[in-house]
Order: structure tokens, then sequence, then C-alpha cells
């Protein structure tokens, strides 16, 4: 049976120094770690904006790695649900997203 991996992420947001870091690790379906990455990235975004690029980073490390299917798990409601929908959206979480 193969296994199912999972998308872990973490933000991090520094307005005063216009700065945002975002971490992902991947775990397998027996907990353990098969790779990690970190981006510092140079801005002052919202918080949905960032979480939708920490999505965005990690499915890109998870295609990368070929660490395919893949769980992610989010506490960002709204980008969730905007995932998870058919809509169109013009907004820039939306752009990230789709």
């Amino acid at each position: 049976m193969a296994s199912t991996f999972k998308i872990n992420y973490d933000i991090a947001i520094f307005e005063d120094q216009q700065l945002v870091g975002v971490g992902i690790l991947i775990r397998d379906s027996f907990g353990h770690v098969c790779t990690s990455s970190t981006r510092r990235i140079t801005a002052c975004f919202s918080q949905a904006v960032v979480e939708a690029t920490a999505v965005l980073v990690g499915m890109k490390v998870v295609v990368d790695a070929g660490l395919l299917p893949t769980i992610l798990e989010s506490d960002a409601k709204g980008v969730v649900d905007l995932i998870n929908s058919n809509k169109e959206s013009c907004s820039v979480i939306g752009y990230i997203i789709k």
C-alpha cells in the first residue's frame, strides 16, 4: 500500500521588517519526516495571503519531491474553503491558489 503524505506548515510575519517566513514539513503516514523547506520572503502581506503562499510552496515541495498523494492540513479556513470551492476569485489569494 502506498504511503500518503501530509503537509504541515507555519508562517511568521515580521511587519516591522517587511519580512515573511514560511516553514514546510512533509511527513509520511507513519509520521516520519520526508522533507522540509523554508522560505524567506521580503514583503508585507496579510496573514491570509501568507497562508495561501505557504500552501503553494508546500504543494511545490511535494510535487518536486514526488511525494504524492498528499493531504494538506491548515487552520486557515478561508484559504481551505477557496481551495475546495469551484468558484473563481479575483482576489490575491484566489490568484495564488488557482
